[in-house]
């Protein structure tokens, strides 16, 4: 049998009796507090005794969950121009849900799409300046909302007057094709 057990915890042993191994079961209930717990087993045969220290650690649940994260915390954008970060999500505790995505703190000229949405794994953001957007470098908030969870990551969008010199190289680059852990994209010089 056992002594010690916290209020609301069970034991059990099978075979009960034994001449050589029992398993013991160990039984909590939603109510039992998370720690750790000292108890002892205690066997008899005839006038003879024999005593165990058992150590019994309660963990809490785990509870769902999910964070974002962004592939790129910098991006720049040309005005007049468009360019892609790809976020990706990350369950947690068994999280297995949708998660809806939106931005905030987008600058004037500036807008987002995002590729999926609501997502599962990943989706794909595209920032598209319009010619006039203001210059600047702006902290963006991608949030996630699946239910009552909710997780952020945010990028550092920076936007760029175009390069007024005859000689430049712009390149741009949309995704074409995104899968779990990555994505294939067209590019444009």
């Amino acid at each position: 049998y056992t002594v010690g057990l916290p209020a609301g915890v069970t034991s059990a042993f099978s075979p009960a009796a034994t001449t050589t191994t029992t398993q013991l079961t160990i039984t909590t209930t939603s109510n039992t507090p998370p720690g750790g717990y000292s108890f002892r087993v205690i066997a008899y045969a005839g006038s003879i005794s024999a005593q165990a220290p058992i150590e019994l650690i309660v963990s809490a649940p785990a509870v769902p969950s999910f964070s974002l994260s962004s592939s790129a915390p910098k991006l720049a954008l040309t005005q007049g121009k468009s360019a892609t970060d790809a976020i990706s999500i990350t369950p947690a505790g068994g999280f297995t849900g949708s998660v809806t995505l939106s931005t905030s703190g987008l600058p004037a000229g500036v807008t987002t799409a995002f590729i999926t949405n609501p997502a599962t794994t990943s989706s794909a953001l595209t920032f598209t300046a319009a010619t006039a957007a203001t210059p600047g470098t702006y902290p963006i908030t991608i949030t996630g909302t699946s239910g009552a969870l909710t997780a952020k990551t945010s990028i550092a969008l920076t936007v760029a007057a175009p390069v007024a010199s005859g000689f430049a190289c712009h390149i741009d680059y949309a995704i074409t094709n995104q899968y779990p852990g990555g994505f294939q994209a067209g590019i444009t010089l």
